[in-house]
């Protein structure tokens, strides 16, 4: 019996405990496969979060694409200015100052600032006044054909040999004229084109390099000339420049009578946009064929009744006339022994006296707003020993006239008048004179005059 019950007791310790440890074993098991499927649904979570957040990510990506596609341009439109980057005005202004003139015309369309910027009158004076100060003076090359007339911009270079390297624009003209024409000296880059031969013939103002041109209409002089049929006077060139207190451009044209002397004087103003007469034109005086302009003054070599030279002067703001004297002018003894340029608003007056051995010489003018104007000869050339395109020239007549000189003078560039021969003058070794430099030559129906680009255009 007491067997029989230690028995019983033992196996029922025994099942307790079996019991227990099942329990045990149970709950670790739940516990371990619990905190298992715990990590492992985070770990799914976790994954699922990443994915959610990529297929959010491309998906914002896909819009932001979308929408760049959207807000972006087209080649042809037209780009706000909150759009462009920001550029100081101080750097954006020295910037166009160093482009070309047809450059800037294009950079128009960029935005509404640069358009208002570079119509701007104080830019085009500011570009004026840089091409004048900064930069050696360019040439215009004018050369016609039985179809048109080619303009090009040429570089003077003083350092090649060839001088003058083209630079462009250029620009074809198509005008209701003959051939000979003739092209007044450049005023802010403008010149005016003009047949010499036919008086009935429109006078073109362009300016080259914004490749831009106007005809104007018949002056009143061309008019009663068509109405009486009188088609064969040989009229003077008009003279071309801009009244410097209003900016306003000006075309003066003296109309001689049939013995030469000043009968009228009409005027274009730019601002009106017609022909008048002037009420106070000087009579009983011969002109020469072509003015000069500088400063706001036009000049005329003129010769009275008793065949004394002196300076025509027309103030283009007053609309007045006024006549100075030179010694140098007033030793002429014919049209063709002197003559007048304009080099960076600076008068030059060069003669070629019968006595003096064919030598040319050249002089400026110091004061050209007094009375008499004092000159200083600046060098002297003998055109016999510059280059064999200069021989055989006649004593009394010239002529080499002055194209170019650089900013200290001690450089030249001439040519014969009416002709196409360019001539480069240097230094002498020893100190005295110009010698010969360069030579080159060009087509005879050719024309060079001094010109620097600007962004003016008076209509």
């Amino acid at each position: 019996m007491v067997f029989q019950s230690w028995s019983w007791k033992k196996r029922s310790e025994d099942h307790d405990s079996w019991s227990k440890s099942c329990c045990n074993m149970r709950e670790e098991y739940l516990d371990t496969w619990s905190e298992s499927c715990y990590c492992n649904m985070r770990r799914e979570d976790a994954t699922l979060r990443g994915w959610r957040k990529k297929i959010r990510r491309d998906d914002d990506d896909d819009d932001g694409e979308s929408k760049r596609k959207e807000e972006t341009p087209s080649r042809h439109h037209r780009i706000d200015d909150d759009d462009l980057p920001l550029i100081n005005d101080d750097l954006l202004e020295e910037i166009m100052l160093r482009l070309p003139a047809k450059a800037l015309t294009r950079f128009q369309i960029v935005s509404k600032h640069w358009r208002r910027k570079i119509e701007s009158k104080y830019f085009k004076d500011l570009f004026m006044s840089h091409q004048k100060t900064t930069q050696e003076p360019k040439f215009l090359y004018l050369q016609e054909s039985f179809l048109d007339l080619t303009l090009t911009t040429l570089r003077l270079d003083w350092s090649s040999t060839s001088c003058l390297d083209e630079e462009g624009p250029v620009y074809h003209i198509e005008p209701e004229i003959d051939q000979l024409t003739r092209v007044s000296g450049s005023c802010d880059g403008l010149v005016c084109i003009f047949n010499e031969l036919s008086l009935t013939s429109p006078i073109i103002v362009t300016n080259p390099a914004m490749v831009r041109s106007l005809t104007l209409p018949l002056s009143l002089f061309q008019r009663h000339c068509l109405e009486e049929c009188n088609k064969n006077v040989t009229p003077h060139f008009p003279g071309f420049g801009k009244d410097d207190v209003t900016g306003t451009y000006k075309l003066v044209w003296l109309h001689n009578n049939v013995s030469n002397y000043t009968l009228s004087c009409e005027v274009f103003d730019f601002e009106v946009k017609e022909w008048r007469y002037l009420a106070n034109t000087p009579s009983g005086v011969r002109a020469n064929e072509e003015p000069v302009f500088a400063k706001g003054w036009l000049y005329w070599i003129i010769a009275d009744r008793s065949n004394k030279y002196n300076i025509l002067g027309y103030d283009i703001h007053t609309e007045m006339f006024r006549v100075f004297t030179n010694t140098i002018v007033s030793k002429a003894c014919d049209f063709n022994t002197i003559t007048m340029c304009s080099l960076s608003d600076r008068i030059w007056v060069t003669n070629n006296m019968p006595k003096g051995g064919g030598m040319q010489h050249f002089w400026r003018i110091k004061n050209a707003m007094d009375s008499v104007w004092e000159s200083e000869k600046l060098f002297s050339i003998d055109p016999n020993s510059i280059s064999p395109g200069f021989k055989n020239v006649s004593k009394v007549e010239p002529f080499i006239t002055l194209k170019a000189t650089s900013k200290d003078d001690k450089k030249v560039l001439v040519s014969r008048l009416h002709l196409s021969n360019l001539v480069h003058l240097l230094p002498s070794p020893t100190g005295h004179g110009l010698v010969f430099g360069s030579a080159f030559s060009v087509p005879t129906d050719s024309i060079f005059i001094p010109y620097f680009q600007s962004l003016q255009f008076p209509l």
